[in-house]
């Protein structure tokens, strides 16, 4: 949904653990045509991804965990609502100085006119293309944000 709706250039680094899902050779040649730079976390080592860890624990919390859903259509519906109403544009991300996602985005975008750090209003994890130099201020924010 994120790469659809935000066509980001080439060069956005995406990270993940070493799951399967995230492993295959379908959904790697996938990022690849896309021209997404692929970072995974290293062997046993948990705190690489601790934001998606931190996200899929929030999800769970919040989302997921006492529902049963009659499809998959009203489950990918109730993810979507979450996310995009709630989760991006509503929900305060103490690591991001207790603003949303979307609001942390526009700040950043703001103060930074060829930015090479942001925030995905629709994407999971902060990224920035791998081919810019990151000013100081932006690995900082960078640092920042991975603790949500």
């Amino acid at each position: 949904m994120a790469t659809c709706r935000r066509r980001p250039q080439a060069g956005l680094l995406h990270h993940s653990d070493r799951g399967c899902q995230y492993t295959s050779r379908g959904y790697r040649l996938l990022l690849e045509q896309s021209g997404v730079v692929v970072s995974m976390s290293r062997k046993g080592n948990c705190w690489d991804n601790a934001a998606m860890e931190s996200f899929f624990g929030s999800l769970k919390d919040e989302c997921v965990q006492r529902c049963t859903y009659q499809s998959h259509e009203q489950a990918r519906r109730s993810l979507f609502e979450y996310l995009e109403v709630y989760y991006n544009r509503q929900r305060r991300h103490s690591s991001l100085g207790y603003v949303s996602p979307m609001a942390y985005e526009q700040k950043v975008l703001g103060q930074n006119r060829n930015p090479s750090v942001f925030l995905p209003n629709d994407g999971l994890v902060l990224t920035h293309h791998a081919s810019d130099s990151v000013s100081r201020k932006a690995q900082r924010l960078d640092a920042e944000s991975l603790a949500w």
